[in-house]
């Protein structure tokens, strides 16, 4: 790293190094794919038909995959260089914007068509605690856990459009998992410690906590209805 530079200036200084002939490449295959798939396919109908004889009476389960369906990668592109350790990524629900956390205590959110950091966000601490990550469903807010310290981390949500936080819920031990409902209503967290956490965003309060499990929550998920939570942690169990 330049004697100058900061790890904050890392992330845009490799992007600017990005090869856009890889993006181009990619670009070529996936117009070259979509190509020969409308030759190959004729119909929708004739997907139906297909799947159709698929399914033979006597002979068990099949399943008939639709070649309009499949995905339509190639390869890896490396857009996203952050220059540090990075434990958490996250898509905006319209794919506008992805985020990720590092293990310094701080969260980048990028413009997903230029690759731009758009906003950055965190207190730089040396302990490597991971920051969690993730979007609320409006696109326009994203959530982060800061702090560095695993016995007190400050969940903040941040505003992306005007760079600033709109509210901070005082966590009081560390932050191993997000999620945000649908509704954009309740927001989950997990901890360190086999808790999850669930918080009224429109309030700033934690309405209720409950232990899933003895050890770290690596995953937390609201149910599409906003009624259930589902949390998985190490001690080899998953719990609702």
């Amino acid at each position: 790293m330049p004697k100058n530079g900061t790890t904050s200036d890392l992330p845009q200084q490799y992007l600017d190094r990005f090869p856009r002939d890889r993006e181009q490449e990619c670009i070529e295959k996936h117009e070259s794919m979509l190509s020969r798939r409308a030759q190959e396919i004729a119909s929708i109908e004739d997907c139906a038909e297909a799947a159709a004889q698929t399914v033979i009476q006597g002979s068990g389960l099949r399943a008939f995959i639709e070649p309009l369906l499949e995905p339509l990668c190639f390869g890896l592109v490396d857009t996203l260089p952050q220059g540090v350790a990075t434990y958490s990524v996250a898509y905006s629900h319209g794919g506008k914007y992805v985020a990720t956390g590092d293990d310094r205590g701080n969260a980048y959110v990028f413009d997903a068509a230029n690759k731009h950091i758009v906003f950055q966000k965190g207190v730089e601490v040396k302990a490597l605690i991971p920051s969690p990550v993730c979007f609320i469903p409006d696109g326009q807010s994203f959530i982060f856990a800061s702090g560095g310290l695993v016995q007190h981390q400050q969940i903040e949500v941040c505003d992306i459009a005007t760079k600033t936080v709109r509210r901070s819920l005082n966590h009081k031990s560390g932050v191993s998992a997000l999620d945000v409902s649908n509704d954009c209503r309740l927001l989950a967290s997990g901890d360190f410690c086999g808790a999850v956490h669930i918080w009224d965003l429109e309030q700033g309060v934690k309405t209720k906590e409950f232990i899933a499990g003895d050890g770290y929550i690596y995953d937390v998920k609201i149910s599409p209805d906003s009624c259930f939570a589902a949390a998985v942690c190490d001690d080899g169990y998953a719990y609702t």
